[in-house]
């Protein structure tokens, strides 16, 4: 995901080098929310996985390969649109 942002953020002619883009990150998976920009995964659904990713901070994460990749961007917002995901929290 982060290179293809870098891509992206590549072909946009406006964007000065100093610059730093702002990101929300809607995310369709289980997560408790802790704060406006920060959750972490309870559980990978839909029969998608990724090793290590369960149990935390899926904003870190994608912000930590950002970092890593050298793309400029701050994850400011994380926005989960799974509705039923406070009941999964009642059945464990």
């Amino acid at each position: 995901m982060a290179t293809s942002v870098g891509k992206f953020i590549n072909k946009l002619d406006s964007i000065s080098e100093e610059e730093c883009l702002h990101l929300g990150l809607t995310f369709s998976f289980p997560v408790e929310q802790t704060a406006l920009a920060s959750g972490t995964l309870l559980t990978w659904t839909k029969g998608f996985s990724a090793t290590g990713a369960v149990g935390n901070d899926i904003v870190q994460l994608l912000q930590d390969a950002f970092d890593r990749k050298n793309v400029r961007v701050k994850c400011v917002a994380l926005v989960n649109d799974v509705r039923p995901h406070p009941l999964l929290r009642i059945s464990t």
